[in-house]
């Protein structure tokens, strides 16, 4: 992949000392890391008001689409399937989530959102909501709805090809490959 050409150099200041972190500044994969660990020591300092990143994604997911199956909250989520079957034991004791009846194997099984799971839900969209506003108040709205565009088109162009988590041949499958080469970056 082509270096992307810096017109200007970027300097972190720590207390007095300066340092170069222009090679840093064009990496996405160091921006996003950094982004995240902002946004989860966001999410940190708010506890206990809200649950993990990972619980509001999947009850986000399942509120919007009520009977989807486990197999394909963890693609869609990026999620192990084995981690997502921890996680689904755990909503359900909660009584967050109640399963209906799938197919030959459990992955298969649907998931809804019951009354608790709702109620739960919106007491911490709410604060999720608010975090979000807090970290994208450095950015103008027009910069916010690009910066969210692009990460969108990114997000979706690393999703599986077949969606329904099966390979063609009918078996097990569905897995995330990224692209064997990337475009260069001007």
């Amino acid at each position: 992949m082509a270096q992307r050409r810096i017109r200007k150099s970027s300097t972190a200041l720590i207390g007095k000392d300066k340092y170069d972190v222009t090679t840093l500044a064009a990496s996405l994969g160091f921006l996003t890391r950094i982004v995240n660990l902002q946004i989860r020591e966001l999410i940190r300092s708010s506890r206990p008001l809200l649950t993990s990143p990972t619980v509001y994604s999947a009850l986000t997911l399942i509120e919007a689409n009520p009977g989807i199956k486990q197999v394909r909250i963890a693609i869609l989520l990026g999620i192990q399937e084995s981690n997502l079957a921890t996680l689904i034991r755990e909503m359900t004791a909660e009584n967050l989530i109640e399963e209906s009846a799938g197919g030959r194997s459990r992955r298969s099984v649907g998931v809804t959102l019951s009354e608790k799971g709702l109620q739960f839900l919106a007491k911490v969209k709410g604060g999720y909501t608010s975090i979000d506003s807090e970290y994208a108040n450095t950015l103008s709205r027009t910069e916010y709805k690009q910066l969210t565009a692009l990460l969108a088109r990114l997000y979706e162009t690393h999703l599986p090809s077949n969606p329904s988590g099966e390979a063609e041949s009918g078996g097990r499958g569905g897995r995330h490959r990224p692209p064997k080469s990337r475009p260069e970056i001007y």
